[in-house]
């Protein structure tokens, strides 16, 4: 089904009633094409089980309008099923994008469960805001202050009733201008998107050739997920975070507990390099895999377009304080880990011994664990619970008790956010020397 041929046109008016016409009356029955162009809507885009969408070039949904502004209520601009729906839907060569400052809008949504693996996927597809000339982003968010420029809720939201394949998605907020006339010295890109990709599944979620940037409070996020594969994944924390921001995360966003938000409370108040955005946070997640991984910081307040100070040297080439958060997760196994001008690569908090959040932090510092640009970590392997329940079993005289080993991270002297040092029960850290000959093996480099 050619999207034109049914009077769907991309100009200036509503396109979202006639996209969601279109798609109802082909779902099960015919691919729906999406003709190079823009298309505005004011209404969340309903994709129902058993659609296929192709676009041309990067053809664009970019979200309009009342319906997105609430951030105390967001709403998805694309929405992939409704909860308890299971199905077919795959999106390809598509992008999704804010037309506007949306502090509501939830990019795109993915409620719908997949009965075969690949089943509800996506493949080329960005979710982006601001630095593209379509948009009212580019020039509202100019200014250096990022708070006046909240331009959208989340880009991806996988909830607890999805699961999907993802490959060759990214996930952008602009720190500069694409098309020719937004200069980034004339016209810089302050923009605070408060969350990138939130994973809420416990079926399965495979995310293949990835990247989300620039978010506020985190790039990825693992809340109460399971059964979640990540290969090749690239992160930027926000270029204008930092040593003399006007802000710290989380904000200028409010934490929403019912959406995991990270509350950074382990940082002190004044820590502006503690108060950066996580690149993968995980919040009683497990079974998770994670293959390669590039985890990059940038700058200190970076806000005037100019890109000084990139490796941050005024701090002694220290842009962030910890990098990835692992808080009560267990059965985590991460291979191929690289960060650049970070003091920790992992802040671990373990379970406490009632159970649940609270107990000690082991911290895995980039010191420790040099590699090529900054810091690289063959194998980060977090299994408590397993471990926990062999324990229990060898106490009851169902097993040794003895299995796995804690971790060898040790804390930095100078960068322990405040936490307790040590060992927590954190699994196994291959030693730097063969850090760096495995991540050669499995690793590969994004800028």
């Amino acid at each position: 089904m050619h999207l034109l041929s049914d009077k769907c046109a991309s100009d200036q008016h509503d396109d979202g009633p006639a996209i969601n016409a279109i798609l109802r009356k082909n779902a099960g029955c015919k691919v729906v094409f999406f003709p190079q162009g823009i298309y505005q809507t004011r209404e969340t885009i309903y994709v129902p089980p058993g659609s296929r969408i192709v676009g041309e070039v990067f053809s664009t949904i970019t979200g309009l309008g009342s319906h997105f502004t609430d951030a105390s209520h967001p709403q998805s601009i694309v929405r992939l099923g409704n909860p308890g729906e299971k199905g077919v839907a795959q999106l390809s060569d598509m992008l999704i994008s804010v037309g506007d400052v949306l502090p509501g809008a939830v990019l795109l949504e993915i409620n719908m469960a997949a009965p075969q693996p690949g089943d509800v996927g996506l493949w080329n597809t960005v979710l982006r805001v601001g630095g593209s000339n379509d948009t009212l982003v580019n020039t509202k968010c100019s200014a250096p202050d990022p708070g006046a420029c909240k331009a959208a809720f989340a880009l991806l939201h996988i909830t607890n009733t999805g699961s999907a394949y993802l490959e060759g998605v990214w996930g952008w907020v602009a720190d500069h201008g694409l098309d020719p006339h937004l200069n980034p010295s004339t016209n810089p890109q302050n923009i605070a998107v408060g969350r990138g990709a939130l994973i809420e599944s416990t079926a399965s979620v495979w995310l293949v050739g990835t990247s989300f940037e620039h978010c506020v409070m985190y790039q990825y996020s693992l809340h109460n997920a399971s059964n979640v594969y990540v290969a090749l994944q690239q992160t930027e924390s926000p270029y204008w975070q930092g040593v003399g921001s006007p802000y710290s995360a989380p904000a200028p966003w409010d934490v929403n507990p019912a959406y995991g938000d990270p509350t950074f409370s382990h940082c002190a108040a004044g820590d502006a390099q503690c108060r950066r955005a996580w690149a993968q946070y995980m919040l009683s997640s497990k079974n998770v895999t994670i293959h390669g991984s590039a985890l990059w910081v940038f700058f200190n307040s970076m806000r005037d377009g100019l890109l000084g100070d990139a490796n941050c040297a005024a701090t002694g080439e220290v842009c962030q304080r910890n990098l990835v958060g692992i808080d009560d997760a267990s059965s985590t196994f991460w291979y191929g880990l690289a960060t650049k001008a970070v003091d920790n690569i992992v802040w671990d908090r373990g379970a406490s011994e009632e159970g649940g959040r609270g107990g000690n932090v082991t911290l895995t510092t980039q010191r420790g664990n040099k590699g090529a640009w900054g810091g690289v970590v063959a194998a980060y392997l977090r299994d408590v619970g397993e471990r926990k329940k062999k324990k229990m079993e060898g106490d009851n005289g169902g097993g040794s008790g003895d299995e796995g080993r804690e971790s060898d991270a040790k804390g930095s002297p100078d960068g322990d956010d405040g936490q307790d040092e040590g060992k927590a029960d954190a699994g196994c850290l291959l030693a730097p020397g063969w850090s760096l000959l495995i991540a050669g093996l499995v690793f590969w480099f994004v800028i």
